[in-house]
């Protein structure tokens, strides 16, 4: 199981970016969406420069949560870092949809 390989590797080294990237992705592949954020979220603040990809992925595991507000902030911000997304474009006016729907 990757996630039990990896998990001991980030605890000796809380910096190593790209094995808590992997980490979040097997957390995601595995739809556990809370453990995915915060390992997307620690390897923000560790890698102290965003990316599209990984706003990318951190805005899908918040939407699959429910958070479609922080979802949209997140592609958003992807979009000021690269705005030929088109796919990404098309998934914040679905979340924007998600957010200004009125509750029924």
């Amino acid at each position: 199981e990757v996630i039990d390989l990896l998990a001991p590797v980030v605890a000796r080294n809380p910096r190593d970016v790209e094995t808590m990237l992997e980490l979040a992705h097997a957390h995601a592949e595995r739809s556990e969406h809370y453990d995915a954020i915060r390992y997307y979220e620690r390897a923000r603040m560790a890698a102290k420069q965003d990316t599209p990809a990984v706003l990318n992925a951190l805005a899908s595991e918040y939407h699959a949560e429910g958070r479609a507000d922080k979802a949209r902030e997140l592609l958003e911000l992807s979009l000021q870092l690269n705005a030929e997304q088109p796919q990404v474009r098309r998934m914040l006016e679905q979340v924007s949809e998600t957010v200004t729907e009125p509750p029924t």
